[in-house]
């Protein structure tokens, strides 16, 4: 494993880690931890989704190819629940033509990162998501009418 410097800072967002090959899912977890995330794998969709019911994640880190699930199913179920549609959703998947991109893109992954992946690179597009995630929680706890500009002085 590669190593990562521990972060002492709070927590910047919680992660689900949706993959069924252990290895990955631990790494990625053990990663994003070190990256100061609160991570939790799953190693299937339905243990996955639970997890996403539990701890209603910032992001959801999710293999395309899970055993006995398309990974883009699950992410169809996570946009479709109220309580979950806003979470940032990245898409991790050995299947990585133009076509298998669109996809996700079209069910609604907000990134997606082909296997196989450098683990700086996964972490550094998991912060990127952690900010949009800030963002949307900003824009849901803000009144639709208290959204606009207001300027003071010149």
């Amino acid at each position: 494993m590669p190593s990562a410097k521990r972060r002492e800072a709070a927590p910047t967002a919680t992660v689900v880690v949706i993959e069924d090959e252990e290895d990955i899912r631990n790494l990625v977890v053990w990663n994003l931890e070190a990256a100061g995330f609160d991570a939790y794998g799953a190693a299937g969709a339905g243990e996955g989704l639970a997890l996403c019911a539990l701890y209603r994640p910032d992001i959801v880190v999710i293999d395309r190819m899970l055993h006995g699930a398309d990974g883009i199913d699950v992410l169809e179920q996570l946009r479709s629940d109220d309580e979950l549609a806003d979470v940032a959703v990245l898409v991790l998947s050995a299947r990585g033509t133009f076509d298998d991109k669109l996809t996700g893109f079209d069910a609604g992954a907000d990134d997606y990162v082909v296997k196989p992946f450098a683990v700086d690179e996964l972490v550094g597009r998991v912060e990127a998501l952690a900010a949009l995630a800030r963002a949307r929680r900003v824009l849901r706890a803000t009144p639709s009418d208290v959204r606009e500009v207001v300027r003071a002085g010149r």
